[in-house]
Order: C-alpha cells, then sequence, then structure tokens
C-alpha cells in the first residue's frame, strides 16, 4: 500500500479542518467526544466507500460542503435542507452516490439527526434505527454516563492505540493517526495552561511586589489653632505647599489663628499638594440693638438674642427721657459693630431729674426748659427791679433731684 502511506500525513489535517468546521457549528458535543465520534463516521462511512482514503475523504467533503453543519441545524430544528439537496451537493463534488449517500447517514448518526436515508449497515460497531437514523440510547455517542471505550468487545477503544494492529479491522480507520490529533490537541491544551498559570504567578508576584502607591505621600500635618507663621512652616517642611488663605469669623479659634486646611489634618497626599488654610479673624462682628425705652427684662433678651451678653450689675440714670425702670442707654451704645458674645452694660432709668436753674430767663422760657426736665412750672410775680416778666429765683434749688412731673415754683419779677 505505497501509496496509502504517502497520503496518511495528509488525513489528519484535514480530518481536523472538517471536524473543526462542525464544532464551530454545533458547539462543544463534538468536541467531548472527538476520538468516539472518529471511529463512528468512519463505521458509518466504511460501508459505503471503496477504501480508507474515499471514507476520509467523503467525511471532509460534507463538512466543506456544509452537510454536516445542515444536519446539525436539523436536529436543533432549524435546518431546511432536504436529504435530496445534501446527496446532490456531495455529488456535485465527485462523489458517487453510494458515497454521498453513506457521508449523509454517517454525518445523521454522528449529530443524532433525523434522515429518510437508511443507516449503513455493514460498519460493525455502530447502527441506527431505520425510521429516524438516530442513535439507540446505548450507542448515543454524547452520552456522558457511558465510558470512553463503550464499544463493541471486537473492537479497540478508539481513544487507545491497539496493541494488535494501528488500524481497525472492521473499518480500516488509522487509529494511530487518530491518536496523534488527538496528542496534538492534548499538547495545545497543555500550553495554554502553562500560559495561564505563568500569567497567574506573575499577577500574584506583582500584587505583592508592586511599588506602594501611597509610598510618595504625607500625611497633611495638624495646624489647627497655630499662628499663621507656624502654621505654614510646619506645612512646608512635610513637602507640601502653602497655598492663599482664607478668612473666616469664629467664636472659639482666637484671630489670626488657623480653624482648618484642605485637605484636612493626617490626609495623605502626594508631596506638593496645595495645602489651603482657614484663618480666623475672630468672632462674628454683631451690630448692638437699640433696646432703650424697654424694660429691663425685655432689654435683656433682645441682646442675648443678638449673640451678646449682659452685664449682670445695672447702672442707674437720672433721666426725664424714660420712666423708672426703662433702659436709658447701653455702653456700647446701639448701632456699633461689635464682637459675639461681646459684653454691654446696661442703664436703667430711676425715675428722678435734677431740678434746672431757670433764674434770669423769661417767664415762658423758663416754664419751657422745666416741662422738657418732666417737670411742671408755677410762676409767682414779686416786685423786684429786674425787668417785668423775667425770673428772679426758684423755689426748688438747682440740681436738686426730684421725681419726674413735680412742678417747680419761679419767683417773676413783676410789672409794677
Amino acid at each position: 500500500m505505497p501509496e496509502t502511506s504517502q497520503q496518511e500525513p495528509e488525513q489528519p489535517g484535514r480530518t481536523e479542518i472538517a471536524l473543526g468546521r462542525v464544532v464551530e457549528e454545533h458547539g462543544s458535543r463534538i468536541a467531548e467526544q472527538p476520538l468516539r465520534v472518529r471511529a463512528l463516521l468512519s463505521d458509518a462511512l466504511g460501508a459505503g466507500a471503496r477504501d480508507e482514503r474515499s471514507a476520509i475523504d467523503a467525511l471532509v467533503i460534507a463538512a466543506e460542503e456544509g452537510v454536516a453543519a445542515d444536519l446539525g441545524r436539523r436536529r436543533r430544528g432549524e435546518g431546511t435542507a432536504t436529504d435530496d439537496e445534501l446527496l446532490a451537493r456531495l455529488e456535485s463534488r465527485g462523489l458517487s452516490s453510494e458515497t454521498a449517500t453513506a457521508a449523509v447517514s454517517g454525518w445523521a448518526i454522528a449529530l443524532g439527526a433525523s434522515t429518510s436515508i437508511p443507516a449503513t449497515t455493514s460498519a460493525p460497531r455502530r447502527s441506527a434505527p431505520e425510521s429516524t437514523g438516530r442513535l439507540s440510547p446505548e450507542d448515543d455517542p454524547w452520552r456522558t454516563d457511558l465510558p470512553e471505550t463503550s464499544v463493541e468487545a471486537d473492537a479497540a477503544p478508539p481513544d487507545v492505540e491497539s496493541p494488535v494492529s494501528p488500524r481497525s479491522e472492521s473499518t480500516g480507520t488509522d487509529r494511530t493517526t487518530v491518536a496523534a490529533g488527538e496528542e496534538r490537541r492534548r499538547w495545545s491544551w497543555t500550553w495554554v495552561a502553562a500560559v495561564v498559570a505563568v500569567l497567574a504567578v506573575g499577577g500574584g508576584l506583582w500584587l505583592v511586589l508592586r511599588p506602594d502607591p501611597a509610598g510618595d505621600q504625607v500625611a497633611v500635618p495638624d495646624v489647627v489653632g497655630r499662628e499663621v507663621s507656624a502654621a505654614k512652616a510646619a506645612v512646608q517642611e512635610t513637602g507640601l505647599v502653602w497655598g492663599t488663605t482664607v478668612d473666616a469669623a469664629d467664636d472659639s479659634v482666637p484671630d489670626g489663628a488657623v480653624i482648618s486646611t484642605d485637605p484636612a489634618a493626617a490626609t495623605p497626599a502626594d508631596e506638593g499638594t496645595i495645602v489651603v488654610a482657614t484663618i480666623s479673624t475672630g468672632p462674628a462682628a454683631v451690630v448692638v440693638p437699640d433696646v432703650t425705652g424697654k424694660t429691663e427684662q425685655e432689654a435683656v433678651s433682645s441682646l442675648t438674642d443678638a449673640g451678646l451678653t449682659v452685664n449682670p450689675v445695672r447702672s442707674i440714670a437720672d433721666t426725664p427721657l424714660y420712666p423708672q425702670g426703662q433702659v436709658a442707654k447701653t455702653d456700647p451704645v446701639a448701632g456699633v459693630s461689635v464682637a459675639s458674645g461681646a459684653e454691654i452694660d446696661l442703664w436703667v432709668s430711676t425715675g428722678n431729674v435734677e431740678v434746672p436753674d431757670v433764674r434770669g430767663m423769661r417767664r415762658q422760657e423758663a416754664l419751657d426748659v422745666l416741662n422738657a426736665t418732666a417737670l411742671a412750672g408755677k410762676t409767682l410775680e414779686v416786685p423786684s427791679d429786674q425787668p417785668p416778666g423775667t425770673v428772679i429765683d426758684q423755689v426748688e434749688a438747682p440740681g436738686t433731684l426730684v421725681r419726674q412731673g413735680r412742678t417747680i415754683n419761679v419767683m417773676v419779677a413783676s410789672a409794677g
């Protein structure tokens, strides 16, 4: 068989291509049982092919022409090609009717597809029910509950090299060639697994040995409460940059001290990061409200509501402007801006006034001054060398404290 031995090296490649195309169409079911599918197809083709070479050629041509793919789609209920169309496709490639029939029947059996073409009967290890062309449950090559070598006793297991002969006596399949293809596939997967393992180990080492991403970072120093000059020096010593400061009022941080920083203290930051500090301008300014004329209790409530405090010691005011018990004035006075929480002094009216000096004034002028001092005036004419209508004396001496509203008696020079 010199011609056969010269052609044998080409067979695995073509067979692999044929099976590969079917695997692309039908997924992993064929890939899981490659040797059993080869043996089954070879058995089926052996009945219609004149020799082993023609059987393999028929297998390859059927795959190349899409016959196997159409049968696989038929098995899934998607195929539309008829058996006659499949046979015509193979015969157009030069296959005899008998060989084409065997190829279609063999692929139908291997893929579990229904066909009206009678299954081949000369293959000693595989047969299918004539009504559907499907394998019986015991011969289904896709079953995973059967061992890989589940074939007739008179045939060597398809995935193990036969110790008696490298060629199947029943079909002429070159089992050495089949095993060689399978060996190449195993080596391919071995290399893939090795590469994956190397990548996994390398990735693990990189995670362990990679540089610490925070290695060039420093913690922002805590400078809250420090004066600006000291805070700036502390920030710059760590390799950070002192940025433009921001002013803000603060009731608890003294004027000129750091309230906060951005980034905050203890935050990891890259060297050269700009740190912006907020500097206190002291407590927020508050305008003293006007509480004059209010009762003492009312005034205290208004001042505390404004964020101010009230001196508990009261001052008294003898004033004609406010009745007894009302606030006469504050210190600081109303309208002045002070720091939040500043203390305010209160002056409360006693209800007393000092008697003004109205001597030498004209009658009406004296009465007006007395009225402005919250006092009443009463005139009494007396002989005098002063011009008539001039106040020459008053009963209550100037400066005397009297209650608001008291009547003050004054003497006015008479006309005669």
